[in-house]
């Protein structure tokens, strides 16, 4: 697996807010096979399938940034299967609380309690679904044109159609004497609509890989008069932010950084009837490679209010990859620039521009 620390270009979570952060990480994304399911799965929020017990978890989650100070105060893990029509996403979020209060779709669920899950299928770090789902059942689905770092916008009028979801609460919301234990949900999404986004293969067979996220929002609570309350931070006086736990973390508090998220490799093995190895594909390598040079440009940009091709200026003798001659080409004009290097194969070659979209030719 691939392991280099760079400088992180960067922003924060929300739309409307863009800071730059410079640390050092690591890229080293946790990786999921998910396997065939050849029984039917009831959408009911219940993994009482006979299939799910075939279907192995994931590693619970984690903080956001990957700060392993800081613990989670849930467990949460989620697992998956497909067939010919839909990829199942199970979660299972362990909760003394249940709380939920969104009921229209495509609310801003990460102010809720909720569960996230992120699709990049082309890896390209555009073009990426998002899906949420709280307590009480209800959905937000929007597409990303890219990250909001680059640019990007959420666009909520993008529906799926024919997705199924569920949720099964083993306690009652929003009861403060309830004795809650945990929720949990089923999601069936349709492959045609999540393949449409993909620039790459559309077919599901074996080997093809897919980036991918889960992530787990978390409101602090208090209780008062009966009911539940957002916590107050006596700081600002406002309530606490959400907390995030994710599967594979970012590095830095934000999820909406595509190329730190996991793989998940599709095996067309039915779940229980043997197992694959996962792949690494060494072009993960070269795109990361193309990323710390589009870091290091936009770092210089922050600092100079302009672009910079110069080798020596970005450092690049300082972003190597084993046994291959990193030397990029870099293009840039007043406004944009387009990194490349070739590929492993010898008749591809890999790109990145200045917002970030990763391809290859």
């Amino acid at each position: 697996m691939l392991i280099i620390s760079t400088n992180f270009y960067s922003c924060s979570n929300t739309e409307n807010n863009d800071t730059a952060v410079d640390l050092m990480r690591t890229y080293e994304p946790k990786t999921y096979i998910v396997y065939k399911t050849d029984d039917p799965i009831t959408v009911d929020g219940i993994t009482d399938e006979e299939i799910w017990n075939s279907s192995e978890w994931t590693d619970d989650f984690i903080n956001l940034a990957g700060d392993l100070s800081i613990s989670p105060e849930y467990r949460t893990k989620v697992k998956l299967l497909y067939d010919d029509n839909y990829l199942y996403v199970a979660g299972e979020m362990e909760e003394s609380d249940i709380y939920g209060t969104m009921t229209e779709r495509n609310s801003r669920l990460y102010l809720d309690n909720a569960l996230e899950v992120f699709i990049d299928p082309d890896g390209d770090t555009h073009n990426y679904a998002e899906f949420q789902i709280n307590a009480l059942s209800t959905i937000w689905d929007l597409l990303l044109t890219k990250p909001y770092r680059d640019g990007g916008r959420g666009i909520s009028q993008w529906n799926l159609l024919d997705y199924q979801s569920a949720v099964y609460l083993d306690g009652d919301i929003n009861n403060p004497e309830s004795e809650d234990r945990k929720w949990t949900t089923e999601i069936a999404l349709p492959l045609a609509a999540i393949s449409e986004i993909n620039s790459g293969k559309r077919t599901i067979e074996s080997g093809v890989q897919w980036k991918v996220n889960f992530s787990r929002a978390q409101r602090r609570l208090d209780v008062a008069d009966g009911s539940y309350k957002l916590r107050i931070n006596p700081d600002t006086d406002r309530p606490f932010d959400p907390d995030f736990y994710v599967w594979s973390p970012q590095g830095v508090n934000n999820i909406h950084i595509p190329e730190m998220w996991g793989i998940m490799q599709f095996s067309e093995k039915i779940a229980g009837q043997g197992k694959d190895d996962f792949i690494w594909n060494r072009n993960e390598e070269l795109k990361w490679a193309l990323r710390q040079v589009y870091y290091r440009i936009h770092d210089y940009y922050r600092e100079h209010g302009e672009f910079t091709d110069s080798p020596e200026l970005l450092n690049i003798v300082e972003i190597t990859v084993d046994d291959y001659n990193f030397d990029p080409k870099i293009m840039i004009t007043e406004t944009m620039f387009e990194v490349s290097t070739p590929g492993f194969d010898g008749e591809t070659t890999w790109y990145i521009s200045e917002d970030g979209k990763v391809w290859n030719e």
